[in-house]
């Protein structure tokens, strides 16, 4: 039996109009020419902003750190009168505007040149203070740092002399108590008179185990100027120009194949 042959499909024509593929790849070579042929664009751009970096390296005055440390009171060998993050915090919010505001309205200033930076290394009972300024803002900072210690000091000693007036009254009070029981003829004198004693010895040693602050330094500046060395600048400088200038060619290029085909098509 032979097999109906099938009528055969119908052929449609393509909706889309057939597309010219132009190979439009550049090889090295070609890139080669174009920096050729642009050479003066780009040496043009590279002494522009090599002018601009060399520039800021040379009118940038050098910047210094100043540091200033405090070491906070302590009630004891393990224990600080206040913890270290809260006097950071308030460190921060109150003697430092506070301070910012007087040496504004002293020198006539809308704002410092410098920042002040609040910290308290890991593990240690410091307060540091550090500041980034030029040498001729030296006295500046120190004034700042001055005021910011010696608000941050002041505080603290008060608070160390309401401690010690505390432990002299409950001192007084069982001096008083242990003299009331010396004189009487009570069952339990002996050990009423042991548990006083104990307790002014206490107390005693609670209060010879406070220690104020300290201001260690104030403002000190460091030996070698901080932030990038001008060399480095110089040579960052040559990188970014040798980069600017191999786009402003291609850019070039660019805009001008774009300007051709403009024509072309008009």
């Amino acid at each position: 039996m032979n097999k109906q042959q099938l009528p055969q499909d119908a052929q449609f024509s393509s909706p889309y109009p057939p597309y010219h593929y132009r190979d439009d790849e550049i090889s090295l070579i070609d890139l080669a020419k174009v920096m050729v042929k642009r050479w003066r664009l780009m040496a043009i751009t590279f002494v522009v902003i090599m002018g601009a970096v060399l520039t800021y390296a040379l009118l940038t005055p050098h910047k210094y750190e100043y540091t200033t440390v405090y070491n906070i009171a302590e009630l004891d060998a393990e224990t600080l009168l206040e913890p270290a993050s809260g006097l950071v915090t308030k460190t921060n919010s109150i003697y430092l505007p506070e301070q910012v505001r007087s040496i504004q309205q002293q020198h006539g200033l809308e704002r410092l040149p410098f920042k002040v930076n609040v910290s308290n290394p890991k593990d240690t009972r410091l307060i540091f203070l550090s500041s980034q300024a030029q040498e001729s803002d030296g006295e500046l900072v120190a004034e700042l740092h001055q005021g910011i210690v010696g608000a941050l000091k002041k505080n603290q000693d008060t608070m160390v002399e309401r401690r010690i007036k505390l432990f002299d009254a409950q001192i007084a009070s069982f001096q008083v108590q242990l003299e009331s029981v010396q004189t009487s003829n009570a069952q339990r004198a002996g050990d009423l008179i042991a548990s006083y004693s104990g307790n002014i010895a206490e107390l005693e040693t609670k209060k010879n185990s406070i220690q104020q602050g300290v201001v260690a330094s104030v403002a000190d500046k460091s030996l070698e100027p901080k932030g990038p060395r001008k060399a480095l600048i110089v040579a960052l400088g040559a990188m970014l120009g040798g980069m600017f200038a191999v786009m402003a060619v291609f850019l070039r290029e660019f805009a001008g194949k774009v300007c051709e085909s403009l024509e072309e098509e008009a």
